[in-house]
């Protein structure tokens, strides 16, 4: 990764500074133009800091998409919109004109690479990539060489420097009984889709032994937090996080909006993580079973001796992990002050190993705001004594989700129960933090995935208007 310096560094302030005031109005169409320095450098600028990505070489005649003021063009290298200061080239009356279609693959420069030109059936360079530099063709590959726009050429890369990418696409089915062992396949593959954009890693284990994960999505160093599936008959709420995190990325890569919000603007500017599923022994014993338990008796047990476990809301050792943080947990009605299926708060806060993660994960980073998906209901919790700015600011965002949604807020109480995440999030770091409860009341069991459409419509941008505001 290079940086600019010294004379570069001036032109660093005036990018930064014309894309921070929207100076598309100052923005020209294509023009072209002659390199006169030996090696003129070439950036990205994703995230508002400069990035080397490559060079352009000496004398070659090179096709801008537009011309930025005094100081910058933008062009276009497999796909990718990049940065060249002006102050190394001439202004060319023609040029080349090679454009790229829709994309047929995707690679990583595995080495910093050239880019070469057919001239009259000779190879000749024309600039070079640095390594990591992810670029598309329209072309599939032939046997030897990977075929790119570079500034307007038709370039070609030996497939030797570079290493195969898949490509974009729908990796989530939200419309499906979303198992622990689908998500981790999903996240699994989003990440190798969009490395740049998505990591994740495992907070801690389920009583059973299953990782817990933690998948981060944006390049902001601001950073929120959603989770879901706290209650195991609430599994739903994995297939809308997870689906979240596929249109997401996406919808950054696509440089498209969903709703009104620019998805690429918002992950350059905050980093979303993700628990999609807190409780993976609860979520598998409501889809799979008892068999799928480590000890199948002692749930059938706890389970009042019935095999059907759709209402079970617990973990699997029956603690209810809502029920577990250390917000007024002494006081939290309707315990029934033993193990079982729903609302027992456990023998003390922080009792369980998923809240335990949960809590060491969100003590570990500085989040502006959270949410904690559960259903059903379609109302929207958001309130846990708070006072002063806090409270007007979460009043503020909970109507906006609440005409978003069309979910109704619970009115705010002077002495709420409290015992849930988002009454500990509140409490603990005086930041705003909402529960909504997605899809109409379906009782104590799954919600349909019949839902799913409504439930999409209405949840997919809360986070996106929240990340707007905490930005």
């Amino acid at each position: 990764m290079k940086y600019v310096t010294k004379t570069a560094f001036a032109m660093l302030v005036c990018l930064l500074f014309a894309f921070s005031v929207n100076n598309e109005a100052e923005a020209s169409g294509a023009v072209y133009f002659k390199v006169v320095k030996e090696e003129l450098p070439f950036y990205s600028n994703e995230t508002g800091k400069l990035e080397q990505k490559g060079t352009l070489l000496k004398d070659m005649v090179l096709k801008a998409e537009r011309s930025y003021g005094a100081n910058w063009y933008e062009i276009k290298v497999g796909g990718q919109m990049r940065y060249v200061a002006k102050y190394g080239t001439v202004v060319s009356t023609s040029g080349p004109s090679f454009t790229q279609g829709k994309t047929a693959s995707k690679v990583a420069l595995n080495v910093e690479a050239s880019v070469l030109e057919n001239v009259n059936g000779k190879l000749v360079p024309v600039g070079r990539l640095a390594k990591g530099e992810q670029v598309e063709s329209a072309s599939l590959p032939s046997a030897n060489w990977f075929v790119i726009s570079f500034a307007g050429k038709k370039g070609y890369i030996y497939k030797t420097n570079v290493t195969s990418l898949p490509m974009p696409r729908d990796v989530v089915n939200p419309y499906q009984n979303y198992s622990y062992e689908q998500m981790v396949k999903d996240i699994q593959t989003l990440k190798m889709i969009y490395p740049d954009l998505i990591d994740y890693k495992t907070i801690g284990r389920s009583v059973d032994g299953r990782d817990i994960y933690a998948v981060k999505i944006g390049k902001g160093k601001v950073e929120m937090t959603g989770n879901g599936s706290h209650h195991a008959r609430e599994h739903i709420t994995t297939n809308l996080v997870m689906e979240m995190l596929d249109q997401y990325a996406l919808a950054y890569h696509n440089n498209t909006n969903i709703s009104s919000y620019s998805v690429r603007k918002q992950l350059n500017a905050v980093t979303m993580w993700f628990v999609p599923m807190v409780n993976p022994d609860g979520v598998t014993l409501v889809q799979k079973g008892h068999r799928s338990a480590k000890n199948p008796s002692y749930v059938v047990k706890l389970n009042n001796g019935s095999t059907n476990f759709n209402a079970w809301k617990a973990n699997i050792r029956g603690v209810d992990l809502n029920r577990q943080y250390p917000a007024n947990w002494a006081n939290i009605v309707g315990d029934p002050g033993r193990p079982g299926p729903r609302n027992y708060k456990g023998p003390s806060a922080f009792s369980e190993p998923e809240t335990q993660a949960m809590r060491d994960f969100t003590r570990s980073h500085r989040f502006e705001s959270e949410f904690a998906f559960h259903s059903s209901g379609q109302i929207l919790y958001w309130h846990y004594k708070q006072t002063g700015a806090l409270l007007s600011e979460s009043i503020m965002l909970a109507k906006k989700i609440s005409r978003m949604t069309g979910y109704q807020m619970v009115p705010a109480k002077s002495n709420p129960s409290g015992g849930g995440y988002t009454d500990w999030f509140i409490e603990e770091f005086k930041r705003p933090g909402f529960t909504p409860e997605v899809s109409p009341y379906v009782g104590d069991r799954p919600v349909p995935i019949s839902n799913f459409n409504d439930i999409w419509r209405q949840n997919k941008a809360i986070m996106l208007m929240v990340a707007d505001h905490v930005s």
